[in-house]
């Protein structure tokens, strides 16, 4: 990686002389760009989201987790149950009732809140886990930016000394 953007950068200074192809940047500039397009970098700060978006999950724990659920059920044909009350009550004459065993749509709800009274210590252990977690996840991405300016800055200043030189030796084969 550093040889490629060391040639890249020397052929940017030593390609062919056209005004339409010369980059000139500074170090300030070299760095900024850097930063904003290098995917590790890029990929590192997408790592401190996540690891953001799990603190706030083990942060959720800790509060009360409720539930709502709303099922409904139409029945085709429902179903119905015949019985012969006379006989049943002890009567001399017999009379057949049918009943019918439920309702041909049915609606069933539900409401649920959950609270953990005692967990063993997984829960704040989790949330302690998850904030080092992030701030782990911050030095690394710190690091890595580090490692990209100094990667850069290198690269610059032997772009600078490559380009002395070679007006050194230019001037060498000019006397």
């Amino acid at each position: 990686m550093k040889r490629f953007l060391f040639l890249l950068l020397l052929s940017l200074f030593f390609g062919e002389p056209c005004a339409q192809d010369t980059l000139q940047l500074t170090l300030d500039e070299a760095k900024s760009i850097a930063r904003s397009r290098n995917p590790g970098l890029l990929a590192s700060r997408e790592a401190i989201e996540q690891a953001r978006a799990k603190l706030e999950k083990s942060r959720a724990a800790f509060f009360p987790q409720a539930s709502f659920t709303a099922v409904y059920t139409r029945l085709g044909k429902v179903p119905k149950m015949k019985m012969d009350v006379g006989e049943m009550m002890g009567l001399p004459y017999s009379e057949i009732v049918e009943i019918e065993m439920g309702e041909q749509n049915n609606y069933n709800y539900s409401i649920a809140v959950n609270q953990p009274l005692f967990a063993g210590g997984n829960i704040i252990n989790s949330y302690r886990l998850s904030r080092l977690n992030l701030q782990a996840t911050k030095y690394e991405n710190k690091k890595a930016e580090l490692e990209l300016i100094l990667q850069v800055e290198e690269t610059y200043y032997n772009l600078l000394w490559a380009y002395d030189m070679l007006k050194v030796t230019e001037d060498g084969y000019a006397q």
